[in-house]
């Protein structure tokens, strides 16, 4: 895959997570999920009675038969039931107008005001030191004087953890959704006034007796009431990871999967997939049994998908390239052999030229080409294109074409290399470029011309077995610049005999110059491939190749041999 759009992926999955997991789109996951751990949520209808009392009654001042002081003779009537705890609730403590004037009665060790202190009442501060507040589908509840009653912690089953929860200004716990006994304020009054007037008919309330009664206004805070009493009896609270701590560790978790299954099959991906998260739930479930901190799994769970997901799509993509690559392959495979690349063996006139390709993975930017003049005049190519592709393949067809265009008309390498450079100048602001060798093998007049433009050196070997190593003098390639002077040389092959040139280009080019160069063990062997005969003489270089250079190259590489064996003309030249 493409950096850039392995980069734009990856960014909006980790985008995607963070929205998701802020927005809270998932939350009953890990409500449900937390309600599993804590199994004894669902016993507390038995132990809870609510009373409310209506609006009217705090609007008005009063409760039939109570007028003014209704709410001390209904406290000390439900007090007179034997409930085991008479909890006041906070908006109940907030609407009685004379709760000062309770006198013993807040003295009462049942009376407990979980949302308020009893010394704030006194002092008639209305503000709250409790309060509790919804989050991510939980109740959190914040206590800012740590003045928490300890009801119901003799009858929790972890009442020493309990405590050093409930110690904490802040925790969570979870809404009650079970149903729980509601009885009206006016039901309990009516029942006061029966028992004043000495009838004995209040059975229908005596199962208040050892309940925790809950006395709160008619609203919309019962629930949150309701469900803290719950959590104080059962000891069902817990702590919440901080939510950017849950992000941190949902986006490792993608980090993870991601880098796991990006280069693994489906069906193995999947099964490590499930593994991984499958052991995110156990070590989660275990850490909250030992430490009642609870690890969100929802952001996890939604990151770990996102992490198959785009590592799925990731190999998708490269399955998809690799298929395209593979086409464009064949394709400039079989355009590049079947325009460009001439029969691999040419004679002219005691010249044998032969070329021998090496296919490899990809294909290569190499290329040669022959020109034949006349009887006796050979022009000889060899180059190299970089890119990659079908483009690759049509830009050597250009540079192809148009050097047998010049050469037919100019014929010598300086003036043909000169005019070449400066027709393939218009493909510079493209980063379009070519090395290039151009010999030109003359049989009557006894001389081998040859312009190097950027390319690997020739190796000249003659009779004497003295090698030459034939360096590119102006390094730079076709295309790169205008009106860039090439140096022409020349070899005098009337007096050497027999001689070869060996030229070569592609992949074999990389690996030499990675390994510092040509060899000297590997050129002592030029000495003797005179003796060769021309068909067998590649493959004693290329086996001679592999000796000194192991890696196998990558892309496609051409070796060109030149071997001159009939006499010339003698006219006098030099190298």
């Amino acid at each position: 895959m493409k950096k850039k759009v392995k980069i734009v992926l990856l960014s909006a999955a980790i985008l995607i997570g963070i929205v998701i997991s802020i927005t809270d789109v998932f939350f009953s996951f890990d409500r449900n999920l937390i309600s599993w751990y804590l199994k004894d949520i669902d016993i507390i209808g038995d132990e809870i009675v609510v009373v409310t009392v209506e609006e009217e009654s705090f609007v008005e001042e009063k409760l039939w038969p109570w007028s003014s002081g209704w709410s001390k003779y209904l406290v000390s009537f439900i007090l007179d039931l034997k409930p085991r705890n008479l909890v006041l609730g906070s908006r109940f403590v907030k609407e009685v107008k004379d709760l000062n004037s309770y006198g013993k009665i807040l003295r009462d060790p049942r009376l407990v005001m979980p949302f308020s202190s009893k010394e704030s009442v006194r002092e008639n501060d209305e503000s709250p030191t409790d309060f509790i507040q919804q989050r991510r589908g939980y109740f959190h509840y914040y206590n800012r004087n740590n003045n928490l009653s300890e009801i119901g912690f003799s009858n929790s089953g972890e009442s020493a953890y309990s405590k050093k929860m409930f110690n904490k200004q802040g925790f969570y716990f979870l809404p009650q959704d079970e149903n729980v006994t509601v009885i009206s304020a006016n039901s309990i009054a009516l029942s006061g006034f029966l028992k004043s007037e000495g009838y004995k008919a209040q059975d229908e309330i005596d199962f208040i007796k050892d309940k925790i009664v809950l006395l709160e206004s008619n609203g919309g805070d019962l629930n949150k009431e309701i469900s803290f009493l719950s959590a104080q009896l059962h000891g069902n609270v817990f702590l919440v990871l901080a939510r950017e701590f849950n992000v941190y560790i949902a986006v490792f978790m993608f980090a993870v999967i991601y880098i796991l299954l990006r280069s693994i099959k489906l069906r193995k991906a999947i099964l490590i997939f499930l593994l991984l998260l499958g052991g995110s739930f156990i070590f989660q479930r275990i850490y909250f049994s030992v430490m009642r901190i609870y690890i969100e799994l929802a952001p996890v769970v939604i990151f770990a998908f996102l992490g198959l997901i785009v590592s799925v799509l990731e190999q998708e993509y490269d399955m998809r390239i690799h298929r395209k690559d593979r086409k464009e392959t064949q394709l400039a495979r079989m355009l590049k052999d079947k325009e460009i690349l001439p029969h691999s063996i040419v004679t002219s006139n005691g010249a044998v030229v032969n070329v021998t390709r090496y296919k490899m993975d990809k294909v290569g930017g190499d290329f040669y080409q022959f020109l034949e003049f006349a009887k006796g005049e050979l022009g000889i190519v060899l180059g190299w294109v970089p890119g990659s592709g079908v483009e690759r393949v049509r830009y050597i067809m250009e540079i192809v074409h148009s050097w047998r265009d010049f050469a037919s008309v100019y014929k010598e390498p300086g003036k043909v290399i000169q005019v070449l450079n400066n027709s393939l100048f218009r493909y510079a602001e493209e980063g379009k470029y070519t090395t290039f060798i151009y010999l030109l093998y003359d049989a009557k007049k006894g001389f081998l011309k040859y312009v190097n433009a950027g390319h690997d050196p020739l190796i000249f070997v003659d009779k004497k077995e003295n090698i030459k190593i034939i360096n590119a003098q102006e390094p730079t390639p076709l295309g790169i610049a205008r009106d860039v002077p090439f140096y022409e040389g020349e070899i005098n092959l009337t007096e050497i005999g027999d001689a070869m040139v060996i030229g070569y280009s592609g992949g074999i080019s990389r690996l030499i110059a990675d390994s510092g160069g040509l060899k000297s063990e590997f050129l002592q062997r030029f000495n003797s491939y005179l003796k060769y005969e021309s068909g067998k003489l590649s493959d004693e270089v290329f086996s001679d190749f592999l000796k000194y250079y192991s890696k196998k190259p990558e892309e496609e590489w051409s070796l060109l041999t030149l071997k001159i064996t009939e006499p010339v003309n003698p006219i006098s030249m030099s190298i």
